[in-house]
């Protein structure tokens, strides 16, 4: 693996869009430009990847986008279900739960934070726990607790 980091601070320069997608691209620039950006982080693209690796998902994921069809929107929904289901089944490794765990201890832990996903949420849940430490996509949420 790559020394990419796994996860990245809001006002971060290095939040690119290859790294942080475009609305993390966008905080980072909001920031460097003097603007008010709140404390939090971004999970890079870097710990995606290796989400992805440990599960060795990226075939199937490949394989189910495959059948879906622009033309045909219910098919991109049917793929996107599928792909989240994968996902949802896999524990988060623990060296991105622990970069998580990490970043999350320096915003002060313990407190309500909001949770900013590309994916619209269906429910709003928990976050990814050191116990279950199953990937969510949240609104808002309370935070766990991340110490063991």
């Amino acid at each position: 693996m790559t020394d990419e980091p796994l996860v990245l601070a809001l006002d971060d320069a290095r939040a690119t869009l290859e790294r942080a997608g475009g609305k993390g691209a966008s905080l980072a620039r909001l920031a460097a430009a003097g603007l008010p950006v709140p404390p939090g982080f971004h999970v890079t693209t870097a710990a995606y990847r290796r989400f992805v690796a440990a599960h060795g998902l990226r075939e199937r994921i490949v394989e189910i986008g495959s059948a879906a069809s622009p033309d045909r929107p219910e098919t991109c929904e049917t793929a996107a279900g599928k792909i989240a289901a994968l996902f949802a089944e896999q524990p988060v490794p623990e060296e991105v739960a622990q970069a998580i765990g990490a970043a999350y201890s320096e915003l002060g832990g313990d407190r309500a934070a909001a949770v900013r996903s590309s994916r619209p949420p269906r429910t709003c849940r928990r976050c990814p726990s050191p116990v279950s430490r199953r990937p969510t996509s949240t609104s808002t949420a309370t935070p766990p607790s991340w110490t063991r």
